[in-house]
């Protein structure tokens, strides 16, 4: 038995890859650019329905669940939910 591969998976395997380094260099950018952290947060903004939906918001709400361990009480679990105003801290 050869390891040779088959001249018909050859000639695939290779016009395979050369229409791959094709498509990198002539699809490719020439200049890679992210974007500024200005242009982030006007599409978060903008996401989230605009500056006047924004300043609509009178307060936030976070629920989640809590579990202490405490050498006096044992183990303790519970919901917490708070609320937090903007600009009260």
């Amino acid at each position: 038995m050869t390891n040779k591969m088959p001249t018909r998976t050859v000639a695939r395997l290779s016009t395979a890859a050369l229409l791959m380094m094709l498509a990198c260099v002539l699809g490719a950018p020439s200049v890679a650019r992210g974007q500024t952290a200005g242009e982030i947060v006007a599409a978060n903004i903008k996401a989230s329905g605009g500056e006047r939906a924004i300043a609509r918001i009178d307060n936030f709400t976070s629920k989640g669940r809590v579990t202490v361990e405490s050498p006096f009480f044992g183990k303790l679990e519970g919901t917490i939910e708070v609320v937090r105003v903007p600009g009260r801290g």
